[in-house]
């Protein structure tokens, strides 16, 4: 058999001992193998030990993700196999003509053709993945080209001036930090790893996260308790870094590992050069990545127009119909440079074949945690039970899913403070989620770790979208999270928060409201200036004529 075979996990947590122990080596040869661990346990829950993966990547993935190996290997996979390239191409001419019909076609004649069309494609990729399964055996060799693997030299020169990478390692017996910019590295021992848990619960249960619907009170909201424990969380995650964070950088690129994925980072209180403390995004940017190697390198153009794909569901399951249908009436009408498709109906085919379709897809649903594990869920629909649109099904071809998503209706375990996770399962439930979504072409995410589930919800990713073509998703973010913060809540569209009557509203400042989600990405810039971006909401909305100037006599 030509499946990939994996050590146990604690092979890498020696190797990675033994790295820190040659000095010479000065950690960076450590990051690596740490780096390594987290690429094995994303490939350990792959079919054929992610063998299947890496031919899918080779044989359809973009040719700039490509070494020059990979590119003698995929020339070698087709002559052997002609019949596979010639399948591939027709695969792709159907999606060709798919893409010149609406995403959802409403039109009779239109539906009747998609629904054709979209049985041939899901035939035409069925019979790929079988090819991909004779072609995993045989004895070719093929490289792993998901997820990416990078030096740390390489690393650091990918980054930009003032641009950190911060990364975790948490192992069965020690936890390690990493800290480099482009042209400083730096790593320390985390020795305290059950105070940082004690921390981080304290945390998440200050911003109110007991169970998945708490409902929160005006005492909740009020409450400050929260700042201490969270400060003490970053002191004991980062005192040894001797860096003084965050002091001198505006972009913080943060790859967790294990528990440290429920860190909501953001809110976390940080006192600067002495000042007053406050919450980490207020004093730089911030984005995660579920590997060293997906955190930089992508040299892609961002995308900037696209047709967005908007599933429409109960983001709260006592929401009326109409909740989900005014969000995307006003995302429309926010988001000009996307042709923006409405989906509510039960699908004609495989949800995972219309994601495929397009650039852009939003969940406006409540994406309830599958009892088959992270690759249960299904992320464009929310239904557990959906057939044909879970996260396995993603990662299978056709290659090319959307490359930006927002899921603001995802569980995880931070939700109910980690009461309800076993420890050997901490993180995965983000980890492999997000992994999975890259692993199908994913470049940007915003993923919740809760679910607040209100309005704040739907102007968040309004506003992140609606902005993310023509900035940084990070600077998007930190944009779209300051309106927020300034924003009075809409007591009557927030169904976890229950005020008295003679209460006035208070803002969104609270981090229940913000501090849910995290931006995954790769770091791109976007393709689009600030200037060009005006220029095209003009096209779309136009001037109004200015009444002519009375003739002269």
């Amino acid at each position: 058999m030509a499946t990939l075979v994996h050590p146990h996990p604690l092979y890498f947590e020696r190797w990675f001992e033994v790295s820190l122990d040659r000095k010479e080596l000065d950690g960076r040869r450590a990051l690596e193998i740490a780096d390594l661990a987290k690429r094995h346990k994303y490939l350990s829950t792959q079919e054929f030990g992610g063998r299947l993966l890496a031919l899918r990547w080779m044989l359809e993935g973009p040719a700039e993700s490509l070494s020059k190996l990979a590119v003698i290997q995929r020339q070698s996979f087709l002559t052997q196999f002609p019949a596979y390239e010639k399948l591939s191409q027709h695969a792709r001419s159907i999606r060709a003509e798919l893409g010149q019909l609406p995403i959802v076609a409403e039109d009779s004649a239109a539906l009747r053709k998609q629904t054709l069309k979209l049985a041939e494609l899901d035939k035409a990729n069925r019979d790929l993945e079988l090819m991909l399964k004779v072609m995993a055996v045989r004895r070719m060799p093929s490289e792993i080209v998901f997820p990416p693997v990078r030096t740390t030299e390489e690393t650091q020169k990918a980054l930009p001036d003032k641009h950190a990478l911060l990364t975790f390692f948490v192992g069965s017996r020690s936890t390690f930090g990493f800290l480099m910019t482009n042209d400083k590295f730096g790593y320390w021992p985390i020795t305290s790893a059950v105070e940082v848990q004690k921390k981080l619960i304290a945390v998440l249960q200050g911003f109110g996260n007991y169970d998945e619907n708490k409902v929160l009170h005006k005492v909740d909201l009020d409450n400050t308790a929260w700042q201490q424990p969270s400060q003490e969380l970053f002191d004991l995650l980062t005192k040894d870094s001797k860096a003084g964070l965050p002091y001198g950088f505006t972009e913080l690129a943060i790859v967790p590992d294990a528990g440290l994925w429920y860190v909501p980072f953001e809110a976390l209180y940080v006192s600067s050069e002495g000042k007053t403390p406050k919450p980490l995004l207020e004093q730089l940017r911030i984005r995660y990545a579920p590997t060293m190697g997906l955190a930089v390198g992508d040299t892609r153009l961002r995308l900037d127009k696209g047709k967005a794909l908007v599933s429409l569901g109960k983001l709260y399951p006592g929401d009326d119909d109409a909740v989900a249908e005014t969000a995307f009436a006003e995302f429309s009408r926010a988001v000009p440079l996307s042709e923006s498709i409405r989906v509510k109906a039960k699908l004609m085919s495989s949800p995972s074949l219309y994601a495929g379709l397009a650039d852009r897809m939003i969940t406006f649903a409540d994406i309830v945690p599958s009892p088959n594990g992270p690759l249960g869920a299904a992320p464009m629909t929310g239904d557990k039970n959906s057939i044909g649109g879970t996260l396995g099904d993603w990662v299978r071809l056709p290659w090319q899913g959307p490359e930006q998503i927002a899921l603001p209706g995802f569980h995880s375990a931070a939700e109910n403070s980690l009461k309800k996770a076993s420890p050997l399962d901490y993180g995965n439930d983000l980890f492999l989620t997000v992994t999975n979504l890259m692993a199908s072409g994913a470049r940007t995410i915003l993923i919740s770790r809760w679910r607040p589930g209100g309005r704040t919800a739907f102007d968040l990713v309004r506003e992140f979208m609606q902005e993310l073509p023509y900035v940084s998703a990070t600077k998007a973010w930190q944009r779209a999270v300051a309106l927020s913060m300034r924003s009075p809540i809409a007591l009557d569209a927030e169904p976890r928060v229950r005020l008295e009557s003679a209460e006035s509203p208070p803002d969104a400042r609270h981090p229940f409201f913000w501090a849910a989600y995290m931006i995954v990405d790769t770091g791109t810039e976007p393709a689009v200036s600030a200037d060009d971006a005006a220029k095209e909401v003009l096209k779309i909305v136009p001037k109004k004529a200015e009444p002519a100037a009375p003739a002269k006599p």
